[in-house]
C-alpha cells in the first residue's frame, strides 16, 4: 500500500522505515515546518496533500497525534516482530514497533504507540492515544485512560488503573490507581 507519513522529524524517519519493513511505499512526508526531502520522498505542507491517500500520524503528542487522526485515513503499522495475539483488538492509526508483545484479549485504542520491546499482558484495555515507551511492562487486566504517557522501562503491575492523560515517568512502577492528570515519578 502507499502511504504517507505525518511528520518528518526523527519520529516520521522512524515509522517510514517500519512502514517500509511491514511492506508499504511511502509516497510523502506532510510537515509544517519543514522542506525538503527523507529517503528521496519529499515533505509537503497539509495544504499541499491529497487526503484521499492513507497516512501514519509519527506525532509523539497525544493530544496532536489524535486531533490529527480526524483528518486523514489513517493506518496501523505492527512491526513484522511484534508479536500480537490474534484476540486482540487494535485500533485505527495505532503503531507497534519491534519485538512489542500484545497478549490475549488485549484492546488497543485508536492512534496509540506502543514502543520497541513492550510488553502488554492478557485483557488489558488502552483507550485511544496512549503512548507506551520502550522497555515497559504492562501486566493482565490494567486500564489505562486515554491520552497517557507511559515512560521508558515502567512497569504497571496487573489489575492497575490509570487515569486519562495521566504521565507515568520513566523507571516508574504502578501499582494501585492513578487518578486522572497525574504525574507519577517513582512507585504508586
Amino acid at each position: 500500500m502507499r502511504i504517507a507519513v505525518y511528520g518528518a522529524g526523527n519520529g516520521g524517519k522512524l515509522f517510514s522505515e517500519i512502514a517500509r519493513q511491514c511492506g508499504h511505499e511511502i509516497t510523502c512526508f506532510i510537515d509544517d515546518n519543514k522542506q525538503g526531502s527523507i529517503n528521496g520522498c519529499p515533505i509537503i505542507r497539509p495544504d499541499e496533500f491529497d487526503a484521499s491517500c492513507p497516512v501514519i500520524i509519527a506525532v509523539m503528542d497525544n493530544n496532536i497525534r489524535l486531533n490529527l487522526s480526524k483528518k486523514y485515513d489513517v493506518v496501523t503499522l505492527i512491526h513484522p516482530t511484534a508479536y500480537v495475539f490474534p484476540t486482540a483488538k487494535i485500533g485505527k492509526g495505532v503503531l507497534i514497533k519491534p519485538n512489542a508483545s500484545i497478549g490475549n484479549n488485549v484492546e488497543i485504542g485508536d492512534c496509540c504507540i506502543i514502543d520497541a520491546g513492550v510488553c502488554i499482558e492478557h485483557d488489558t484495555i488502552l483507550e485511544e492515544g496512549v503512548f507506551i515507551s520502550v522497555g515497559s511492562n504492562v501486566g493482565s487486566s490494567v486500564r489505562i485512560g486515554k491520552r497517557v504517557l507511559i515512560g521508558i522501562g515502567c512497569n504497571v503491575v496487573t489489575g492497575a488503573e490509570i487515569g486519562d492523560d495521566a504521565v507515568i515517568c520513566s523507571g516508574a512502577t504502578v501499582f494501585k490507581k492513578v487518578s486522572n492528570g497525574a504525574k507519577i515519578r517513582k512507585r504508586l
